[in-house]
């Protein structure tokens, strides 16, 4: 019987969950903000390897040890989106240059002048909401990715200060304090 119970319980502890949060300092998020940034400009050059699963319970335990300092940026949802970024990448920065979007302080786009003409104002919204929704995807897998969901405004933070550092001059971003301004 002791040794049923024993064996019970080693197979639960193999079993258990362990939470793993780790703490990237800044210039470790400022360098994934770069790498995700440069991999916007070109394409993808070869296809994530897929995460490994296992069967074995104290695998995960092992795996903790090996828990490397930088900020992983490949995954099969963080090339998705940057591909789908890329495909309108070039409209987005054309909204940027008239005025009508800017760079915020939260790693989004906003419409900072709305166009006058009904059928661009609309397109506009669109991209927005469509450029915005693949940012959240990208922040939302690196922080699960690297066990760092504690840290995502952190990464927002330098997200945000990399795109607007590469905004072009006369293109709008936001400040800190929340005031829009454009770019010298």
């Amino acid at each position: 019987m002791k040794w049923i119970i024993g064996g019970l319980c080693l197979f639960l502890i193999g079993c258990a969950v362990v939470n793993v949060y780790v703490t990237f300092p800044e210039e470790k998020i400022r360098q994934a903000a770069d790498d995700i940034f440069n991999s916007l400009e070109t394409p993808a050059a070869q296809p994530a390897v897929p995460a490994k699963t296992s069967f074995f319970p104290l695998e995960g335990v092992a795996e903790a040890a090996e828990i490397s300092s930088n900020v992983k940026t490949k995954t099969p949802a963080i090339d998705a989106a940057l591909a789908k970024m890329r495909t309108w990448g070039a409209t987005l920065v054309q909204y940027k240059v008239a005025g009508y979007v800017g760079e915020s302080n939260r790693f989004s786009v906003e419409m900072v002048q709305p166009p006058s003409d009904a059928k661009t104002l609309q397109d506009v919204k669109e991209l927005v909401r469509q450029e915005n929704q693949q940012r959240d995807i990208l922040i939302k897998e690196i922080v699960t990715v690297n066990n760092a969901t504690k840290q995502e405004d952190e990464f927002r933070k330098e997200f945000a200060g990399k795109w607007i550092e590469h905004a072009g001059s006369g293109e709008y971003i936001q400040k800190p304090s929340g005031e829009w301004v454009k770019k010298d």
